[in-house]
């Protein structure tokens, strides 16, 4: 009898089949991650524009509110919101919420978001993100969670 020695086992195709899972759920979980943080950067960096144009905005006129920091930031009102706070001593707080549900920003990863903003520097609240600082004090701090805002409603 003649042997057909042409193609793959069985045995063989399954092995490569229980490897390319393995190398599946490897890259799942690291681009996961990689979406994590960068939603979290990102959420982070729209958080110190709004800073900074806070900052210009009193220097222009001390008596800045959220209506002045909203006008002069280009922000997507879909994705986060901004309040202004008086504090005591002067102090000036912006303070930017995520949305909720539908917000590129909604359910950030908590791991992520205290080594952005630091441990207790943020609230985390059915979902939505609040991140504070005080843009008059030269402090470069953002400030504990116990002064920000209520979660804005969806």
């Amino acid at each position: 009898m003649k042997k057909n020695s042409k193609g793959f086992t069985l045995v063989e195709l399954l092995a490569v089949i229980v490897v390319l899972a393995v190398i599946m759920v490897i890259a799942t979980t690291q681009i996961s991650a990689v979406m994590k943080k960068s939603t979290v950067n990102s959420f982070k960096d729209s958080v110190d524009m709004v800073v900074k144009q806070a900052k210009i905005a009193y220097a222009q006129d001390t008596t800045v509110d959220t209506d002045a920091v909203k006008s002069i930031v280009d922000y997507d009102s879909n994705q986060y919101d901004i309040e202004v706070k008086d504090v005591e001593g002067g102090g000036k707080l912006v303070c930017v919420s995520s949305k909720g549900t539908g917000s590129k920003f909604h359910n950030m990863d908590n791991e992520y978001l205290a080594t952005a903003f630091g441990t207790n520097k943020y609230m985390l609240r059915s979902g939505t993100t609040t991140v504070c600082k005080d843009f008059v004090s030269s402090s470069s701090d953002y400030v504990t969670t116990t002064a920000a805002p209520a979660a804005p409603a969806d």
